[in-house]
C-alpha cells in the first residue's frame, strides 16, 4: 500500500487540486463523491472559522481529542471516515468537482484572511492558527487520497 498523501499547508492543497482541475476524469474510491468531499472539506474549513454545530463532550477535547490532534501533527497525516459528515452540519447535496474546487479555494481563503481566534475544533479542542492550517491540510489529503484521475 502507498504512504497517505502528506499536506502540511494550503499550498500544498492547492498544488493538488490544480492537478484535480487539470484531470480528464476524476472520482472517489471511498467516502464522499469527488465534489462533495471537496465541499465537506470546505465546510471544516470554515466551521474552523465560525464555530462547528456539535462539539464532542469537554473531557473528550481536553484528553483524548489533544492526543489524537498531537499524533496525527507527529506523523504529518491523518485518518479518519472519509464517509461522515461533521456532526450537526447542514447535508451538501450534490456538488460538482468544479463548484468542490471553488468551494474549497474560497475557504482556504477565506480562512487565511480570518483575523479572529479560531474556533474550538469539534474533536481537537482549541487549536491557534497554524496547527488549524496543518489539521485541515490533512484532512483535504486524508480525502485526496482516495481520488482517482
Amino acid at each position: 500500500m502507498a504512504d497517505p498523501l502528506s499536506f502540511r499547508s494550503f499550498a500544498d492543497v492547492n498544488d493538488w487540486l490544480d492537478k484535480v482541475e487539470a484531470a480528464s476524469s476524476v472520482r472517489t474510491s471511498a467516502g464522499f463523491d469527488p465534489g462533495v468531499a471537496l465541499a465537506h472539506c470546505a465546510q471544516s474549513l470554515d466551521m474552523q472559522c465560525t464555530g462547528y454545530p456539535e462539539m464532542k463532550p469537554t473531557a473528550i477535547r481536553r484528553t483524548v481529542g489533544v492526543l489524537v490532534r498531537n499524533r496525527f501533527v507527529a506523523k504529518g497525516t491523518m485518518s479518519h471516515g472519509v464517509g461522515e459528515p461533521i456532526p450537526g452540519a447542514p447535508p451538501l447535496g450534490e456538488v460538482s468537482v468544479e463548484e468542490g474546487i471553488a468551494r474549497l479555494r474560497a475557504a482556504m481563503e477565506n480562512f487565511t484572511n480570518h483575523r479572529t481566534g479560531m474556533a474550538e475544533h469539534f474533536v481537537y479542542g482549541t487549536v491557534d492558527k497554524i496547527t488549524a492550517e496543518m489539521l485541515q491540510s490533512m484532512h483535504v489529503a486524508n480525502h485526496a487520497d482516495n481520488f482517482l484521475f
